[in-house]
This record gives C-alpha cells, sequence and structure tokens, in this order.
C-alpha cells in the first residue's frame, strides 16, 4: 500500500510540474473500484463503482442491499486552481480535479489530492485506484435498478444511456423478431436491458450467466420500468 502511495504522488508531482492538464471526455464511462489505499480492510472492493457521464458522477455499492446503498450524484469538473475557497465555476478541462456537492443551494467544492486519469483505462482520485469497464456487472445492475424504482428515478437511462427493465411474469420466452420463442426462458424478478423503448415489442439483451448476452425481445407489458417521479 505504501507503494502505491508513493507512486500516486510522483504522478500527482510531475503532472503538476508539467502542467498536465484533464478533461471530463477523459471521465465518461464505468470504473470499478479496485483498491482503496487509505485502507487496507475496506470492504467491497470489486464491487464499487463510479457511474460518470458528462459533468456528473454516481456511486454505487453492489454488495450492499439497494435500501443500503448511500446514493450520492456528485458533480465535478476542473479547475487551475487547488483553492477551493477561491473557486466560483468548474471547466471542462484543467489542472485539478474538483467535485462538487449541492448543500441547500450552494457548490460545496473538494479537491482531490492524488488524481490522474488515462482514457477507458484507469483512474485514481480521492486515495481510489480504479479501472475501466465496458459493462457493469449484472449484480450492480439489480441493485441499480432496484434502487431506482424505490427512488422513482431512472439512475441507468441518466448514467448507461439505456432502461434495466424486471422480469414481471414467470417463465416469460425470449423471442425472435418474428415473435417465435428462442428455447431461453427468463424467470420473474430477472433483468434485462433496453435501449430503445419505443413499441410494444422490444428489442431486450438478457446475461443468463456472467459475460454470456443473448439479444431477443420482449412484449413491453412483461416488463417492469422504472418509473420517474414526477
Amino acid at each position: 500500500m505504501r507503494k502505491i502511495s508513493v507512486i500516486l504522488s510522483l504522478v500527482f508531482c510531475i503532472g503538476i510540474a508539467y502542467g498536465q492538464n484533464y478533461s471530463i471526455n477523459q471521465m465518461q464511462g464505468i470504473w470499478v473500484v479496485d483498491e482503496d489505499v487509505s485502507n487496507e480492510g475496506r470492504a467491497g472492493i470489486g464491487e464499487e463503482f463510479y457511474l460518470i457521464k458528462d459533468k456528473k458522477q454516481l456511486f454505487l455499492s453492489s454488495y450492499r442491499d439497494y435500501l443500503d446503498m448511500n446514493v450520492v450524484i456528485y458533480r465535478y469538473g476542473f479547475s487551475d486552481t487547488k483553492d477551493v475557497n477561491s473557486i466560483e465555476q468548474l471547466y471542462d478541462a484543467g489542472k485539478y480535479f474538483i467535485s462538487a456537492i449541492e448543500q441547500n443551494g450552494v457548490l460545496i467544492f473538494q479537491e482531490s489530492t492524488f488524481f490522474s486519469v488515462s482514457e477507458k483505462e484507469s483512474l485514481s482520485f480521492f486515495m481510489e485506484e480504479c479501472s475501466y469497464l465496458e459493462r457493469l456487472p449484472k449484480k450492480a445492475q439489480s441493485v441499480l435498478y432496484k434502487r431506482g424504482l424505490y427512488d422513482q428515478r431512472n439512475y441507468a437511462r441518466d448514467f448507461l444511456e439505456y432502461d434495466i427493465c424486471g422480469i414481471k411474469v414467470d417463465n416469460v420466452q425470449l423471442l425472435d423478431s418474428l415473435q417465435n420463442a428462442t428455447g431461453t426462458t427468463i424467470n420473474k424478478d430477472d433483468i434485462v436491458i433496453v435501449r430503445d423503448t419505443m413499441g410494444d415489442l422490444l428489442q431486450v439483451e438478457y446475461e443468463p450467466e456472467p459475460n454470456k448476452y443473448i439479444k431477443g425481445y420482449l412484449k413491453r407489458e412483461d416488463l417492469q420500468f422504472v418509473e420517474t417521479k414526477k
């Protein structure tokens, strides 16, 4: 752990010395927390994720029950000063990564002492080492879906640009485009991904086992969508 901390310090100092600039474009996507430099015994390593879309980030813990998950959405951006007391706004690019949360209508800024990012590869901030993922694991998707139902907020659509839907009926058959059964059965309360929500017959992506993905069609009436509170 000490070695990693020293490396992070060197990366940070070298970046400042050479005027390293970072941008929000490098931050986009799904990041899994691989290591917490400040805490060797931290639970949930490998099951905690940051979902970053545009200028917002969502922290997700898939090892917790969805009701115990601390859902906080942060704004973030960059600044050319690390003095948070003098920051008035955040920019799309800059030397210093700044996170912000709104409290009573006022943005509270926090600077990450250790920061570096390599687009779609690695991310280090707030003493956490993260790596990039192409897809959010199914367990984490399920937690996000259930919390979305509870909060009446479509977190998946907001941060992943697709809907996570639950199956409403027992033993529903995955269909082809002609509505013929494909031989794949999905159980009630399982989940699927829906990218295009137009129509009554929707193309879905189903993950029957880790890293195995099947595309097919389901009727809208068999799916439970996350309804956003108005």
